[in-house]
């Protein structure tokens, strides 16, 4: 939790120093951090609802399944009960149909016993005739198997979370890796953490990170750190995102030791406007060896419209960093005549 409030924390500071940094230099006094956090919510909420749709009717099913399996049975005549309750309701099948969000046909589909409605369409089902669930599909329960533990049953199964929090779902599962459930999803209109093997949710951490703020192996995520992290702002061993701070990082705006983007700074750098310790290569470029299409400036200069030859280049190179690796030295001396 500290981790997450430290992230946090984080994002403050850099909106402050951006709100500082615009009421110095522009002319307009109105603060943008709040156009900023407003931005940031909105897209949360729309990413929180679009996991809800998905998962909250996977596990819905999954909830009715299990349900099932531990002690209770549907009927098979689920279609019959749903007929005889529209008739004694006065209802036509268009007019239950339009009632529910679906069409007729679908509608007598199920009184055939041909199809079953989703999780949704039962529990408006149980609104309009007033019922609950249970009464809606049949379900009768029978005497449990004394044979069967099923406490140890239960032990084994994952555990899926409910909460009276609306928008709020949380799944974790039951089977660990070593401290660690293999999935932990948490998600909700707040800055609710996951971390499990596989994580997904806002602040979320593991071996497989998913999360608006992301931290694992493979991270991915609006804010993320990783081995491998990719995101709007991405960092780790190898980053890719808009904006890349990695060893080898690719990126509109990228930092690290072999970096590539529209704006590159690194030891090597590849881009538009490419800027290196050693060697750069891009339409503008600054470095030891710069590599330059419309501009080189650096201790050794080459500017491509002059028609440099790779053999120069590959000299050069060789000769200031005998030990560079090859693949590199191909992406620059590719570009030579």
């Amino acid at each position: 939790m500290n981790q997450a409030y430290n992230e946090i924390g984080s994002i403050n500071i850099m909106l402050y120093y951006f709100e500082s940094i615009t009421r110095i230099f522009g002319k307009n006094k109105i603060s943008v951090t709040n156009r900023l956090k407003t931005l940031i919510n909105k897209a949360m909420l729309s990413l929180v609802d679009t996991f809800q749709t998905v998962i909250g009717r996977l596990f819905c099913g999954l909830i009715l399944h299990w349900a099932n399996k531990g002690g209770a049975i549907m009927t098979e005549q689920f279609g019959s009960r749903l007929m005889y309750l529209r008739k004694g309701k006065g209802l036509s099948q268009e007019e239950l149909g339009n009632r529910t969000g679906v069409t007729r046909q679908t509608i007598s589909k199920w009184e055939l016993n041909q199809t079953t409605p989703e999780m949704d369409k039962l529990v408006v089902l149980s609104d309009i005739f007033c019922i609950s669930l249970d009464e809606l599909v049949g379900r009768e329960f029978i005497v449990p198997d004394s044979s069967i533990n099923y406490e140890e049953l239960n032990a084994k199964m994952d555990t899926i979370i409910s909460s009276k929090e609306p928008y709020r779902y949380e799944y974790k599962s039951r089977r660990m890796i070593g401290n660690l459930p293999l999935i932990h999803i948490n998600l909700g209109r707040g800055f609710y953490k996951a971390k499990g093997v596989i994580s997904i949710g806002i602040i979320s951490s593991g071996i497989i990170s998913l999360g608006v703020l992301s931290c694992g192996v493979i991270s991915i995520g609006v804010l993320a750190l990783g081995l491998l992290s990719i995101a709007v702002f991405a960092a780790g061993i190898i980053s890719v995102g808009s904006i890349a701070l990695g060893i080898l990082a690719l990126g509109a705006f990228s930092v690290g030791y072999f970096s590539a983007g529209a704006m590159a700074i690194g030891v090597y750098s590849i881009g538009a406007n490419a800027i290196a310790q050693r060697i750069a290569l891009g339409d503008a470029a600054a470095g030891h060896i710069a590599i330059g299409k419309t501009s080189a400036k650096g201790t050794i200069e080459f500017l491509l419209k002059n028609h440099v030859s790779a053999d120069e280049i590959k000299s050069a190179i060789l000769k200031e960093y005998p030990d560079v690796w090859k693949g590199l030295l191909k992406i620059y001396t590719y570009f030579g005549k």
